[in-house]
């Protein structure tokens, strides 16, 4: 016997054409996501979004029109994935992946380069603001919906929002041209717990598509919800609204007054007892443990660690820079959502674009420190056009945002333990003294055997960089640990 997801698969790859659209025209584009939207609405702009159950990508495009920073979405039909990434009005800054719900997780982190995300510690406390899974758990049976639950809510940020739409159980009793199942067994409610009922789903131009549930009552929906962390927000039943049926009674009248779908929200608490915190990994343990290098790298580290920043990608960084810098906005008040991209909302080609070459700059960058040399350095910014030796303090301060802004794409910055930067300068401390509490060695000229780049001794980080503004004349003696150390090029 094939399983469900299988089967799913196959029922939408047949029909993943048909589905694929540029404006509403199934009923439940009138009805169910309409509902979708007013819920997610106020966690939308600047939102990093998971849209599980993707389809062919219409809501994760009406996601990136409201506001979204980014959308990363997943279906188990590879014909639909297809259909979402041909889309002519698919967004750079949305990415779909094949994979089944249940593994949602797991699919994630396998494919997780393809998606632009970066894993280790910040993934595991959260890496999305907001998930949606609309209709997708008409497909899944009941244990498979509680291992997708689980995924989403270790997935979201902590307060972050789960929002899903599914057929309301009410609807098996229901059979017209718009709308309906074939069910035998309409009046026993609970004895059709996970049974697979075969239906359809009008449009307004008179086709119809296939559709399929997996019964479920209404209580399997709330435990599956609360048993793995999630407060309820609120719950509603979609319906034809008013304005639906006076523009088109013939389409919408047989399945009037009827409670046609259930939308949910929840919402995984801010503080959780079992909260993951920054200094602990659990995801960056499937990486490799080392990275050896063959001989093609070790006899040639030049070309294997340098990666120089492309022509449009520098014009991009140079282009925010100093747009972020004339505002008189330093590195550590910046908010690329607000400050940069927001003046674009309306223009949403250019906001897209933006940033596209850094983003594939920065994606190959990722891969490279991840699953290659585990070390590069990046060359190339032009560090003239942000004022150069002769305006010193321009160039430094030009340049701390540039840099910022690529490792914000390359991966998150995590701004919480001593600000987006930190600047390796002498603070005239004496680091040995008893005195002096957590002091980093950076900020001191005193000599010590062992020295680390990390932010404090409670946090591990996947990643540790460093920006070079002005090489000093002679550095330090060096006792390597890592890969950089033995290439000597200023940055």
């Amino acid at each position: 016997m094939q399983s469900v997801h299988v089967q799913a698969s196959k029922l939408y790859d047949n029909q993943a054409t048909k589905w694929s659209r540029e404006k509403p025209s199934l009923l439940s584009d009138f009805t169910g996501r309409p509902v979708v939207y007013d819920l997610i609405r106020e966690h939308v702009e600047g939102a990093t979004i998971l849209d599980v159950g993707c389809g062919e990508g219409f809501v994760s495009r009406k996601m990136t029109e409201m506001g979204a920073e980014k959308v990363v979405g997943i279906d188990v039909s590879p014909g639909m994935i297809d259909c979402a990434k041909a889309h002519p009005n698919k967004g750079m800054n949305e990415f779909f992946l094949v994979g089944d719900a249940s593994g949602l997780k797991q699919n994630l982190i396998e494919q997780s380069s393809a998606c632009n995300m970066m894993l280790g510690a910040n993934f595991d406390v959260g890496a999305f603001d907001l998930s949606v899974a609309v209709f997708l758990f008409n497909y899944m049976s009941i244990s498979s919906m509680n291992s997708t639950f689980e995924d989403v809510h270790s997935l979201l940020k902590p307060g972050g929002h789960f929002v899903f739409s599914v057929t309301h159980p009410f609807m098996v009793s229901h059979n017209t041209p718009t709308f309906g199942f074939n069910c035998d067994n309409v009046g026993s409610y609970f004895a059709l717990r996970d049974k697979c009922l075969e239906g359809h789903i009008g449009t307004i131009d008179g086709n119809k598509l296939n559709v399929r549930l997996h019964f479920k009552t209404i209580e399997d929906y709330i435990n599956a919800a609360t048993s793995n962390g999630f407060e309820v927000v609120s719950f509603t039943e979609a319906r034809v609204r008013a304005e639906d049926m006076a523009n088109n009674l013939p389409f919408f009248a047989d399945v009037s007054g009827y409670p046609l779908h259930i939308v949910m929200k929840v919402r995984k608490p801010a503080s959780t007892a079992d909260a993951v915190s920054l200094g602990s990994i659990n995801t960056l343990n499937i990486l490799p443990k080392k990275l050896n290098w063959p001989g093609t790298v070790t006899n040639n580290v030049e070309n294997a660690l340098i990666m120089w920043l492309p022509p449009a990608a520098n014009d991009e960084i140079i282009a925010a820079s100093l747009q972020v810098y004339d505002k008189g906005i330093s590195v550590d008040d910046l908010d690329i959502g607000n400050d940069i991209t927001a003046q674009y909302a309306r223009r949403r080609a250019r906001r897209q674009s933006m940033f596209s070459a850094t983003k594939t700059f920065a994606n190959d960058v990722r891969n490279r420190l991840l699953h290659e040399t585990g070390a590069v350095i990046i060359k190339g910014l032009d560090m003239t056009a942000l004022g150069g030796v002769d305006q010193l303090d321009k160039m430094t301060a030009c340049s701390k945002i540039a840099y910022f802004l690529i490792c914000e794409h390359i991966g998150t910055v995590d701004a919480t333990a001593r600000g987006k930067l930190f600047d390796v300068k002498s603070a005239n401390i004496d680091a040995t003294s008893k005195k002096a509490d957590n002091v980093l060695f950076s900020v001191s000229d005193s000599e010590a055997g062992w020295h680390t780049d990390g932010a404090s001794k409670d946090r591990v980080y996947d990643v540790v960089s460093l920006l070079c503004i002005s090489p000093a004349a002679e550095g330090g003696k060096f006792r390597i640990s890592n890969a950089c150390k033995s290439f000597r090029h200023p940055m």
